[in-house]
């Protein structure tokens, strides 16, 4: 008997043997495990609400800063020694900070998990932030920023975020700015540190070759004596700006080329429709060579060597649409009304037959893939505790996508595309460009300077 291929990627899976757990302690961690048989491997990741959206004003680059110290040092173990530890067993750990969150990615070989969790509980709770690698990993995000504001790709990306969410939290730099990085001190560190990183604003979800009961029982013998802060703080974070009419940003620099991002605000991750537009994208401009946008734009007519689409799905705030290339100055403004007339086209009258089914198979071949090994199968985990989607939502997202119709893209294109309301930033040298070429009506058009 031949299983339909929904139902045999369901069985490789999550086959009886590889089950799941969720749960959350009474301290408030949320927790997900899963069993994956095959290889001696425990993959956690553990996620904590103390990104950068949390940032004080005029502190940006803080939560990343915490964040970054936190292997830096506890009260049993100094950052060499957690180093080693950690490479003693085979393992693996990295901490980064995100919009919303920090996230620790602990891979250790599973007859050595409790040292693992060990030192990741330890790095978690107990940091202590040396003086000597604050002002080190102070000074190495400085530098880091400085680099940034000399790379055209890095300027272009950090003020499309910063005009996309203008004035809101989500806009500035998880690194924050140069101004505000050194005025942070260590008493700052320590102060977010006492109001982010508590047990009820914290998610872990490993994946383990072991029983999901065993691998449950450990993670709670770790965290669940964790208690609550003190000194927890409930940040109300405000709503994102709609953005009404055309803004756009020209940023001097002595380059050759023109740097260009355009977009505006998109959905959820939740949202019932976010399929039907990640299609609508993948045809759109997310699609490398088989999408309109490079087809159009590079082989057509040679105005750039790559242009991609993306959308960027949001959490529990918008997420974004953006449209990105680098071109010639000599053929910058035909290359960006062309972006324009591709983004216009697809909203106008949809997809064909053809360009749909491609998608389709596309994702039908690609989506389950993304569960294969056991830091993806935790990665996706970790989306559905986080973003609240369905249980094994990649098989429903793939029986979703086989049944969209040519009508439903056209739909998603028309609802989710706004070619009239955008932002647009453009990195150039101004005595070479003239953004008035564009003829951008009604524009509200300025030319800053990187910061």
């Amino acid at each position: 008997m031949i299983l339909p291929k929904i139902l045999l990627i369901s069985s490789l899976i999550l086959s009886p043997k590889e089950a799941r757990m969720k749960k959350t302690l009474p301290n408030g961690i949320k927790i997900l495990v899963a069993q994956k048989q095959g290889l001696p491997i425990t993959q956690i990741y553990m996620a904590v609400e103390a990104g950068a959206i949390f940032d004080p004003k005029g502190k940006e680059g803080l939560a990343n800063l915490t964040a970054s110290l936190l292997d830096e040092g506890t009260k049993t173990r100094t950052d060499e020694e957690i180093a080693l530890q950690i490479e003693n067993v085979g393992g693996r750990l990295s901490i980064n900070t995100g919009s919303y969150l920090i996230t620790a990615s602990l891979s250790v070989l599973s007859p050595y998990i409790d040292t693992g969790l060990d030192i990741l509980n330890d790095i978690v709770r107990n940091p202590t932030f040396p003086e000597e690698r604050f002002a080190r990993e102070k000074e190495r995000i400085i530098s880091g920023i400085k680099e940034d504001l000399s790379d055209p790709n890095s300027v272009v990306d950090r003020e499309f975020i910063q005009l996309v969410y203008e004035g809101h939290p989500l806009g500035h730099p998880t690194s924050g700015y140069l101004n505000t990085m050194e005025s942070i001190t260590r008493d700052d560190v320590l102060n977010f540190y006492k109001t982010h990183y508590s047990p009820d604003r914290t998610y872990i979800v490993a994946v383990s070759d072991k029983p999901v009961e065993e691998t449950f029982k450990k993670i709670k013998d770790y965290f669940g004596d964790w208690k609550v802060s003190s000194t927890h703080e409930s940040t109300e974070i405000p709503e994102v700006p709609e953005i009404r009419g055309i803004k756009v940003r020209v940023y001097h620099m002595p380059v050759n080329q023109v740097f260009v991002a355009m977009g505006h605000l998109g959905p959820l991750r939740k949202d019932p429709e976010f399929n039907k537009v990640r299609v609508m994208n993948y045809i759109l401009g997310g699609g490398g060579f088989v999408s309109r946008m490079m087809k159009k734009i590079r082989v057509e007519k040679g105005y750039a060597y790559s242009t991609y689409t993306t959308f960027r799905p949001g959490i529990t705030l918008p997420g974004f649409f953006e449209a990105s290339m680098e071109t010639k100055v000599e053929t910058a403004h035909d290359a960006i009304k062309l972006m324009f007339e591709v983004i216009k086209e697809l909203k106008e009258h949809g997809v064909t037959e053809q360009e749909l089914k491609d998608a389709q198979s596309f994702y039908e071949g690609s989506i389950p893939r993304l569960t294969e090994t056991y830091p993806q199968y935790a990665s996706a985990l970790f989306q559905e505790l986080y973003y609240g989607l369905p249980e094994n939502f990649w098989l429903k997202d793939v029986e979703d996508i086989k049944k969209f119709t040519v009508d439903d893209i056209l739909s998603a294109a028309r609802k989710y595309l706004h070619p009239d309301n955008f932002v647009m930033v453009l990195v150039a040298d101004t005595s070479k460009f003239d953004v008035n070429k564009l003829n951008l009506s009604g524009a509200d058009i300025s030319i800053e300077t990187p910061k």
